[in-house]
């Protein structure tokens, strides 16, 4: 994830790098919980920046995003990744939960 330097995320993550993240679909009832340590990344190109869009977007999309965030991010931008160490998936409509523990 790229964001603005200057946001709350990025001066939690500062004081404490461990993190949730939470992805769901709420109408299909599932989702995963991931736990984890995150990683500032202030020097990073415009092509990371583009690859990590690009994975969830046209390149076209990609490439505007980027250049909208580079705007957007007057003060500076960092990347953000997670190294995961549990990750939790649940599907409501089968009424199942996976939990994985990543430190063994």
């Amino acid at each position: 994830m790229v964001t603005p330097a200057a946001t709350r995320k990025v001066s939690n993550i500062i004081r404490n790098a461990s993190v949730t993240l939470f992805v769901d679909d709420p109408e299909k009832a599932i989702g995963v919980l991931i736990f984890g340590i995150a990683k500032l990344e202030y020097e990073y190109s415009f092509r990371d920046t583009l690859s990590l869009y690009e994975k969830y977007m046209s390149l076209r999309q990609a490439a505007r995003f980027a250049r909208d965030m580079q705007k957007v991010s007057k003060g500076g931008s960092v990347m953000i990744t997670v190294r995961p160490e549990h990750i939790v998936s649940f599907d409501k409509t089968k009424d199942t939960v996976l939990k994985i523990d990543l430190d063994e």
